[in-house]
């Protein structure tokens, strides 16, 4: 959105923006969308509801108004956006070198809009935050962002790259955007530095790629210049995978050491190689261990520095279609070999767009549709789960059965995991 809404402004269209999130009802919409004569919506599958429902809402306050939607969920489900009269255009995929002749002259496209993007994120302009709405709140550092757990604040949130390259079923990334070339690694220095003078000075950075370690040579150089360019190397949240963890791990542990990457984000998603394999995942449960151990060993170097260590933002699937109950005791003794983690939780979604999502939702397996995607933790998602079984399990009933099989200094009370699961 930041990114649109810049290329808008340099295109000579000028844009409001608010979130739905910021409406304590549906009933102050009607005054917000007053005396507009566009809506531009991204939409996510689990914001497909709240989308429909804003749509409805702007044609009734301004029923000559044009409704722009874009996003994942056009992408990946085009025939449920259709259905939906309210929506005018609907934009797939990209559509940065799209967005400007499309709100200048909408009645020029077709209904369905195949966007364009860029070949590369060098081509992008630098994102403009102060086009992001400010609160006026006292402890908000706008155009910055709060701490969120992950890193001192303020927090600026980047990305350096666009789309993750594998391809496991229970993700529908990569049906959504091709890739392309990843950022300059001195653009993105010179990014951090600009808001560090302009708006910082800055605690710690978010850099919001689905998957930061990836192509070496530019690690590598990352590596190089971050820590000699940067006005300082501010610490930072990244995401990896543990098979390139295994297989650069020189790399992983000089990036940690060297540039200050200090919430290390892993989709582990499971401790049982039979139910990685079910998500094509293409780690294996010992690549995981590798990951796990590998940077305990660098936390507790560091720690023994009196330097601050590093912790997983580890990120686990459980209520996964054929996974047995010992596939789940194995991913609960997995995070107990963390040392130093933030269990980040979630009960299988089957979401259009993703292999695994399709095939299930053919099935008549789902129970999920258009009128109630969400990411709400705690509902049941899909048919034939015991979701009775995850609760207990979360709740520390099966602690017996876990810790039967971990040494005693890893045995523990799993209900510390009950508040972890956090989205769906």
């Amino acid at each position: 959105m930041g990114l649109l809404r810049t290329i808008l402004r340099d295109g000579g269209v000028d844009t409001d923006m608010f979130s739905l999130r910021s409406l304590r009802s549906w009933r102050e919409l009607d005054r917000r969308f007053a005396g507009y004569d566009m809506l531009i919506m991204n939409v996510r599958s689990y914001t497909f509801p709240f989308a429909y429902k804003a749509a409805q809402a702007f044609k009734k306050v301004n029923p000559h108004g044009v409704v722009i939607t874009g996003g994942m969920h056009a992408t990946v489900a085009p025939d449920e956006m259709e259905e939906i009269a309210a929506f005018d255009i609907i934009c797939q995929g990209p559509g940065e070198n799209t967005i400007v002749d499309l709100v200048k002259d909408p009645l020029s496209f077709p209904r369905i809009v195949t966007g364009v993007g860029s070949k590369s994120m060098a081509d992008w302009p630098m994102i403009d935050r102060t086009l992001w709405p400010n609160p006026h709140l006292s402890d908000y550092p706008w155009p910055l962002e709060p701490e969120c757990g992950w890193g001192p604040g303020p927090v600026a949130t980047i990305i350096t790259s666009r789309v993750c390259p594998w391809q496991c079923v229970f993700c529908n990334e990569s049906s959504f955007i091709p890739n392309m070339g990843r950022k300059p690694v001195e653009a993105v220095i010179a990014e951090l530095n600009y808001l560090d003078d302009h708006y910082g000075p800055l605690g710690s950075v978010v850099i919001h790629d689905s998957m930061f370690f990836q192509q070496p040579s530019w690690l590598r150089e990352w590596l190089d210049k971050y820590p000699r360019l940067a006005h300082k190397p501010w610490p930072y949240w990244a995401a990896a995978r543990s098979d390139t963890v295994r297989q650069w791990p020189d790399l992983f542990e000089a990036l940690v050491k060297e540039t200050n990457w200090t919430t290390v984000s892993i989709g582990f998603e499971s401790g049982s190689d039979s139910v990685l394999n079910i998500l094509n995942k293409e780690c294996t449960a010992e690549d995981n261990y590798f990951a796990i151990d590998l940077l305990n060993r660098i936390g507790d170097d560091l720690a023994r520095e009196g330097k601050e260590p590093p912790k997983f933002w580890a990120n686990i699937m459980l209520a996964i279609p054929g996974e047995t109950h010992e596939d789940a005791f194995d991913t609960i003794r997995m995070l107990r070999h963390m040392r130093r983690v933030m269990p980040s939780i979630a009960y299988y979604a089957p979401y259009p767009g993703s292999a695994l999502g399709y095939q299930l939702i053919a099935e008549g397996k789902s129970m999920m549709s258009k009128d109630n995607y969400h990411r709400f933790p705690h509902d049941e998602k899909l048919k034939g789960i015991d979701y009775k079984f995850y609760k207990e399990l979360l709740k520390g009933k099966y602690d017996r059965d876990i810790n039967s099989r971990l040494p005693s200094h890893l045995r523990g009370d799993s209900g510390e995991y009950e508040g972890s699961l956090v989205k769906a």
